[in-house]
């Protein structure tokens, strides 16, 4: 991996190769130090800007999802100043929103037609998730942790990221292009496997388990699955808490749980403020049935349809929407054409499978595994851009 790595630093010139080495700083360091991730990205948005200024074109690369991602970025900015508490909401600007537009630098930075550069990047993060897993896996099992946890967030970010990490191992394994030895990428697999299990999140438990049914399903090769039932299983009759996390997760329609009073708070406000929402990072101050949470510590909504909505209303909600469905489609549409190379279609099912989970479990506005949603966006949208644009240069010949 390291000579791949030096022969892709080489192959790029000037401020390119800086801005290359700062894309790899920021997928290396994303799950292991918030400092060093925000470094890394100021480092990488810098380049670029100092690049378009420079550049003697100023050619900007769109895609099919700038609007949406531009919409949905508005919608988050100008539910600040419309917040019912702006000086609390006014800290999301630059702790959370700001890091929105990580996507177009991403889109113009990223060289999806370099396939080297984009088989570095699946490696990369297999390889951080991997020893991510390794470190959260010894933590639980030395008692420093309860559960599974990275060096730099809790639990939930630290599963979270290995489960949208894992479609990538779980779906290049065969291929030696991606990994040179199956059994790379499957010992990967195994540590997030493991990792996850005892981070002890049940919704990352079930978004495990899609996972690989639907690489069974996708690849024909039932092997996966089966292993992972089986390890899956073995935890669950040897440790006594994965126990009874699945015994809650069976039972969890039977008894009531913090985010049922999530959604009861969430629907004695829900006509309040419908345009602008009531302020990002407004949860604590406006959340009616804080005494009935069993965690006293919980700020957030812990649901991002939910979340976008009380905090930015319909203008944040709606281009949300509309961003998710214009990337399905837009994807669908790629995988179905035959004019898509092998390599993309490979990289665009995996995406989409990690794509999917996001929609389905949340982490769109985590700090940490939002980069790597919005770099698994800007690889989605540029694989699809690239076909269409190929498309319409046919159509016009």
């Amino acid at each position: 991996m390291v000579a791949i790595i030096k022969s892709s630093i080489y192959a790029r010139h000037g401020i390119d190769r800086a801005i290359w080495i700062a894309l790899l700083c920021v997928v290396g360091t994303a799950i292991f130090s918030i400092a060093l991730l925000q470094l890394a990205i100021g480092v990488f948005a810098a380049l670029w800007l100092l690049a378009f200024v420079r550049s003697s074109s100023g050619g900007f690369r769109s895609t099919v999802l700038d609007l949406p991602m531009l919409a949905f970025i508005s919608g988050r900015v100008l539910s600040v100043p419309f917040s019912v508490h702006p000086e609390i909401s006014v800290h999301a600007l630059y702790i959370e929103i700001i890091f929105y537009g990580a996507f177009f630098v991403f889109t113009n930075t990223l060289r999806v037609e370099r396939e080297n550069e984009v088989i570095i990047l699946v490696q990369l993060l297999v390889l951080t998730a991997g020893i991510a897993a390794a470190i959260g896996i010894g933590k639980h099992a030395f008692g420093i942790s309860p559960r599974a946890s990275s060096t730099t967030s809790g639990s939930y970010t630290f599963s979270l990221y290995l489960a949208a990490v894992l479609p990538l191992a779980l779906f290049g394994a065969g291929n030696r292009r991606f990994f040179r030895s199956p059994h790379y990428a499957y010992a990967a697999v195994l540590l997030m496997v493991l990792g996850i299990i005892f981070s002890l999140n049940r919704m990352h438990w079930i978004a495990m388990t899609g996972t690989f049914i639907a690489s069974a399903i996708i690849t024909k090769d039932r092997r996966p699955l089966i292993a992972f039932v089986m390890i899956m299983a073995a935890a669950i009759l040897i440790v006594p808490e994965v126990a009874l996390r699945f015994q809650l997760t069976l039972t969890a329609f039977s008894h009531s749980t913090g985010r049922d009073v999530l959604w009861r708070g969430a629907a004695m406000l829900f006509a309040d403020h419908p345009l602008f929402g009531f302020g990002p990072r407004t949860f604590t101050q406006i959340f009616p049935l804080m005494a009935d949470l069993s965690d006293k510590g919980t700020a957030s909504w812990h649901n991002d349809f939910l979340g976008v909505y009380m905090e930015s209303g319909l203008a944040g909600l709606v281009p949300l929407l509309w961003l998710i469905v214009v990337t399905f489609a837009s994807a669908v549409k790629a995988l179905r054409s035959p004019d898509v190379r092998d390599f993309h279609r490979q990289v665009l099912v995996s995406l989409l499978v990690s794509f999917s989970l996001f929609v389905i479990v949340g982490g769109i506005l985590d700090t940490v595994v939002g980069i790597i949603f919005r770099l698994y966006l800007a690889m989605m949208a540029l694989i699809a851009t690239e076909h269409f644009g190929k498309q319409k240069s046919l159509h016009s010949a």
